[in-house]
């Protein structure tokens, strides 16, 4: 995996216990390791407090911002590397006829990746710039702000598991869609995810 800095690489290769918390890294977690030590899958970590606190304003809050937003914080990775790929261009193309039929939608994209300007252009081509909101990257905390105050989070479709985003919108209650993996969720949760499939 490209993504995985040298040091690590060797960490993964080496150790007799791995713990991984991010879906995303389950498979590579695999492969390095190798059967040569123990995996043990955990949560990705986030503070049920937050969650709690949200969950509960979050029918206030969209009352008096009367959001349309749809959130979509996922990170811009090239369509060219298929293992890191989170299929937001197919996400985008699919959503924009919803957009331009929908006037009061609008999605909400962050400004991370190495396909930010790939993301642009189909935007430009799609024809709907005015539709999209872009951001620069936020804290955590003020993250699962903006999406209590979402009209729904779009997490990512293309790696079979998920990571913070889908769990902490699960945690606040805001609709989400997103990929699932009723094995690996066993995995890191101990049963599946309360989710429709």
């Amino acid at each position: 995996n490209e993504e995985i800095p040298i040091k690590s690489l060797k960490g993964y290769k080496k150790s007799k216990i791995i713990m991984v918390s991010n879906q995303d890294n389950l498979k590579t977690a695999r492969e390095l390791n190798d059967g040569f030590g123990s995996i043990v899958c955990t949560p990705h970590p986030t503070i049920d407090i937050d969650l709690i606190d949200l969950r509960r304003d979050r029918m206030r809050l969209l009352l008096e911002s009367r959001s349309n937003l749809i959130v979509m914080p996922a990170r811009h990775s090239s369509e060219k590397r298929s293992e890191t790929s989170k299929g937001l261009l197919e996400i985008i193309e699919g959503i924009a006829p919803i957009l331009i039929e929908c006037s009061e939608l609008r999605l909400q994209l962050y400004e991370w990746g190495d396909a930010v300007d790939e993301t642009k252009k189909l935007i430009l081509k799609l024809g709907i710039g005015g539709k999209v909101e872009w951001s620069n990257i936020v804290t955590r905390k003020i993250l699962k702000y903006r999406m209590a105050n979402a009209f729904a989070v779009i997490d990512q479709l293309k790696i079979p598991a998920f990571g913070a985003i889908s769990t902490d919108a699960i945690g606040i209650g805001v609709p989400l869609l997103t990929s699932s993996n009723k094995s690996i969720n066993e995995n890191f949760f101990g049963k599946d995810a309360p989710i429709f499939a």
